[in-house]
């Protein structure tokens, strides 16, 4: 963000603030409408259509070897609905403690789009002109997209930027014994998978009653803390709970045996 920016975030009344958000539909999305209308207005919610699950294995494909797509495949079929079930009533521990109320985002601001990379989606953000626009399990966003937005663009990342990027980054430390950076990332929004500018970072310990479904809850309400402070602090960066972190990784959904061999043998449900 640049000093006018900032300087300008300072002087803008509370109240007065205008956000838009690009997002998938879930309890997260529903959380960050509640907190966001804490600190201004939300505009808009602009909710983007899911991918087929077709293009969505055909891409992994690309990326990754054949064996550990059809692995993670089999862990999302098989366990994570086990896992869903078994954290249900975690999570909604989780959301009523921190004072939330998990109420669906006000549908008169609800806009529907096919992508967030859409022309459609920027004439509707340049026509709305929000103040800051807060990005929730999206695609990613292209870099010609981000270039049109004239209006930061942030995101909570559940996970310790860029050690842990992509999906999981709670779990991911966990798996690796780096129980020190289970926690979450409040950034700007560039091209790249979570490696926009890092505002603040907090560690924290997950529950005896947690899993694989309930760590990104418990991460996303830590992240809503710094988004408080961010704009409660006019702007300010709020100080990082221990030092940043330069080794940087990738990941993507555990295997099936994998998650099951470290849940046996390691104790990381």
């Amino acid at each position: 963000m640049h000093l006018f920016q900032e300087t300008w975030l300072k002087l803008l009344p509370m109240q007065k603030r205008k956000f838009v958000i690009l997002a998938t539909e879930g309890v997260t999305t529903n959380l960050l409408c509640e907190e966001l209308s804490r600190h201004g207005t939300v505009e808009a919610v602009m909710l983007e259509e899911n991918e087929s699950a077709r293009v969505k294995i055909k891409r992994r494909f690309r990326k990754l070897s054949f064996f550990r797509v059809v692995s993670q495949l089999f862990f999302l079929f098989f366990l994570m609905p086990m896992l869903s079930r078994a954290a249900r009533k975690r999570m909604a521990e989780i959301v009523k403690t921190a004072g939330f109320k998990n109420q669906p985002c006000d549908s008169a601001g609800i806009i529907r789009v096919k992508s967030v990379n859409d022309a459609e989606t920027v004439a509707l953000i340049s026509k709305i002109n929000p103040d800051f626009v807060f990005v929730n399990g999206t695609r990613i966003i292209h870099k010609k997209i981000l270039d049109q937005i004239a209006v930061p663009v942030l995101n909570i990342h559940v996970g310790i930027t860029p050690k842990y990027r992509g999906i999981h980054g709670g779990y991911w430390a966990l798996y690796r014994g780096d129980a020190e950076n289970f926690g979450v990332t409040l950034h700007y929004v560039d091209a790249g998978v979570d490696t926009g500018k890092i505002i603040s970072q907090k560690r924290i310990k997950p529950g005896a009653g947690d899993n694989f479904a309930s760590y990104p809850v418990l991460q996303f309400i830590a992240g809503l803390e710094l988004a408080s402070a961010f704009f409660s602090n006019g702007g300010e960066q709020v100080t990082e709970t221990a030092g940043p972190v330069t080794e940087s990784g990738q990941y993507y959904h555990p295997g099936f045996f994998q998650y099951l061999f470290k849940r046996w043998f390691g104790g990381v449900r």
